[in-house]
């Protein structure tokens, strides 16, 4: 017990606790001052194309057009800031849109969820460009969104999400990551995902407890002597074990930090996975029923 006491009062035990008081300070005003934000997030899935090893003579048509190819994207957005979002603050001269290349066609959207219909949300393809789809709102509370599905025939995969609100100089940020482009061979089962999948709740405890035991093995083997007089009950610890400790709170300081930066999670009612397990246990009780 004398040994701890001793511990915490040598002086870089509390210059590194104060520094790490001040990092988590200014992450949390930082977070605190995101007023509003919105922001999207798309996963697309290669429904039918061609590709080297078609044959000529094989045509792809969609409701009896002729198409190169059927891309299936489904885009989530939402107010992930603290204020709300008025539709009257889109400016007129830029507004609101979903857009592909400009040679691309967008041949179907549909709304398949929203938070709450009081917003009003509402999305068209504009009938001057067949690559872009108008969209427009009343008002978008925190957390309030909607999941579009857009079939369209641009091989870029990643619509875009442009326009001009008041207020918001970043415009829409994309918070999609690299797993988002899934092609029709690699289609992974929505409902194995989900049952897999951790909440994000505890995923996020988890990664924050990662991140302080990563940054407390690196300060162990970084300042071991002068916390020798702590760890004269571990004479196995040499140079070797050093490195090791300090390999050890890099990697696990490295997994937090990518973790974080991949835990952008919509909301619960905009989660395709919570979704999809939903409709599949609504199924589930009307066969037993």
């Amino acid at each position: 017990m004398d040994n701890i006491f001793q511990f915490f009062n040598q002086g870089w035990v509390g210059s590194l606790i104060g520094i790490i008081g001040i990092l988590v300070a200014i992450i949390t005003f930082k977070a605190s001052k995101t007023a509003k934000r919105l922001v999207y997030q798309s996963e697309t899935l290669k429904i039918i194309g061609k590709d080297s090893i078609t044959l000529d003579e094989i045509e792809i048509t969609y409701k009896k057009k002729q198409v190169p190819r059927v891309i299936k994207t489904t885009i989530t957005i939402w107010n992930s800031g603290k204020e709300t979002i008025n539709g009257s603050d889109i400016v007129e001269d830029d507004k609101l849109r979903i857009e592909l290349n400009e040679d691309k066609e967008i041949i179907s959207l549909n709304l398949i969820q929203n938070t709450r219909t009081v917003n009003k949300f509402n999305a068209i393809l504009d009938k001057n460009n067949n690559n872009k789809a108008i969209l427009t709102f009343d008002y978008l509370d925190p957390n309030d969104g909607i999941i579009l599905e857009i079939l369209h025939t641009d091989s870029k995969w990643q619509p875009k999400l442009k326009g001009s609100i008041k207020g918001l100089p970043k415009g829409c940020i994309d918070w999609s990551n690299s797993s988002a482009k899934i092609s029709y061979k690699n289609e992974k089962n929505p409902y194995i995902l989900a049952m897999l999948e951790t909440s994000y709740k505890d995923d996020k405890i988890f990664t924050i407890a990662s991140f302080f035991l990563g940054s407390m093995l690196i300060s162990f083997g970084f300042f071991y002597k002068e916390i020798e007089s702590f760890t004269k009950e571990f004479p196995i610890i040499d140079n070797a074990g050093r490195i090791c400790i300090i390999m050890i709170g890099i990697i696990q300081v490295i997994y937090s930090i990518i973790n974080l930066k991949l835990m952008k999670k919509p909301p619960k009612k905009l989660n395709l996975n919570t979704i999809y397990k939903d409709k599949n246990d609504k199924e589930k009780n009307i066969k037993i029923s």
